[in-house]
């Protein structure tokens, strides 16, 4: 049996997997960040409800641009060994560099704590996309895939592939979240 690693970087916005972040600002996501887009209030909303910490006066949410160890520690990496790295950065300083182990049956990086911690950063329903970016530093094409999950347990998934040596922007429209699962109350966030 040959062992494969495969090795990505994730810029994230959103610098990621949001920083991974649900944004899209006029002009389009910006380039290594997870982050939310222009925030679009429903009919419902009401001017005085509390926006997230993590959100700009951009309307941008931004989840985690992996800037510190301290941004970094919010993710749990099962299988994968993430680790700040100054290569492939789109914003700031650094991207999240996962290596994703074969002997892992299921490698998943994942953010979900957040999620408990900060109400507000699952209010997914007042932003247009989901941004971030990823290297692939191997040899070959890689795939992956993103799941959202809700707090229903209502799961989305998107099959992401990824070229040799090839950075990708990848942007998912909050309105393809919203046919499959409820967009206010998301709890978790993965890369696997």
């Amino acid at each position: 049996l040959r062992e494969r690693v495969k090795t990505w970087v994730i810029i994230l916005f959103m610098g990621m997997f949001l920083g991974y972040a649900i944004a899209h600002r006029q002009g389009g996501p910006q380039r290594g960040q997870v982050q939310a887009p222009q925030p679009r209030e429903p009919a419902s909303a009401t001017a005085d409800r509390p926006q997230p910490a993590a959100e700009s006066a951009g309307g941008t949410l931004l989840l985690s641009d992996f800037e510190s160890e301290a941004e970094l520690s919010q993710w749990e990496a099962h299988g994968v060994a993430a680790s700040l790295a100054a290569e492939h950065a789109t914003s700031g300083r650094h991207a999240a560099r996962l290596v994703y182990g074969a002997q892992s049956k299921s490698p998943g990086f994942v953010l979900e704590d957040y999620f408990e911690r900060h109400e507000d950063a699952g209010r997914w329903d007042r932003y247009e996309a989901l941004a971030f970016d990823l290297y692939n530093a191997g040899d070959t094409t890689e795939r992956f895939l993103l799941q959202v999950k809700d707090a229903g347990g209502k799961r989305y998934k998107e099959d992401l592939r990824i070229g040799p040596k090839e950075a990708k922007q990848i942007t998912v429209p909050i309105e393809d979240l919203r046919t499959i699962l409820s967009v206010s109350n998301i709890r978790q966030l993965n890369l696997f």
